[in-house]
């Protein structure tokens, strides 16, 4: 999950950037140089709050995760990658807009533009540093600056909405996966790590020692069947995939 960036004045890099900057009073559209963080006028929800009180930091680890030169770390990445990609392939036609919802830098998105190149895509982070290199590396794609619990959309808006890795560090998942739900049209692909087996992945490799291996920036742990029953509880599941140590839900909005 992303965090809201607290540096003032304008990023380094001279490409210009289509980013969307919103919240609940306002709209506005910036194609400027980068982003101008300092300006967003953004209070944070105390749902994204961690068990500490702060909001949560793991966007090092997120880019960590994505460009490590680790090769089995590279594996599993891709191998996740995939496996969104093909329950996207599964659910819609290849023209359809795809919303991801904490993309952060926007690894998944840049894979998902080049094996389904007609897919219209857009991001949403909370984290306008994360946000600005998403839109570096996809270009042309919309990103706006805004809260999982509060999305500036009408509901229905896509008819598939992406959230990878963001539920599990909410404190209150269900909000969270209400509005989620309210945007879409159609299909959720939603992923969270599978507890014991992403904890297990962690020691082996050494991380996280002190707390078995379980990431401290996580507020809530599933298995598998755990988050499946959460997921079910607002939608008609279609599909579960694994793909170690993530679980992955298909699911289908059944609310009228």
């Amino acid at each position: 999950m992303r965090v809201r960036d607290k540096s003032k004045g304008r990023t380094r890099d001279r490409t210009r950037h289509r980013i969307r900057v919103r919240d609940r009073s306002q709209s506005r559209t910036s194609s400027e140089t980068g982003l101008r963080t300092g300006a967003v006028r953004w209070r944070p929800n105390p749902a994204l709050r961690t068990r500490t009180g702060q909001l949560n930091t793991g966007d090092r680890r997120n880019r960590q995760k994505h460009l490590s030169n680790n090769p089995l770390q590279r594996a599993l990445v891709r191998r996740f990658h995939q496996r969104v990609t093909e329950l996207v392939q599964f659910a819609l036609s290849s023209g359809h807009a795809v919303l991801e919802v904490g993309c952060g830098e926007g690894f998944v998105l840049s894979y998902l533009r080049r094996q389904l190149p007609a897919l219209h895509c857009h991001g949403v982070d909370f984290n306008a540093a994360a946000l600005t290199e998403a839109a570096q590396r996809n270009p042309g794609v919309p990103m706006t600056l805004a809260d999982v619990t509060a999305l500036p959309f009408a509901d229905r808006s896509f008819p598939m909405v992406l959230c990878l890795e963001v539920l599990e560090h909410l404190r209150d998942p269900r909000a969270g996966l209400a509005e989620l739900e309210r945007v879409s049209d159609g299909y959720l692909v939603l992923s969270v790590p599978n507890q014991p087996f992403f904890a297990l992945a962690n020691f082996v490799r050494g991380k996280n020692w002190r707390t078995l291996g379980d990431d401290p920036e996580h507020v809530q742990r599933w298995t598998g069947p755990g988050f499946v029953a959460l997921v079910r509880s607002r939608l008609d599941v279609i599909r579960v995939v694994h793909s170690f140590p993530w679980v992955i839900v298909l699911g289908r909005r059944v609310s009228p």
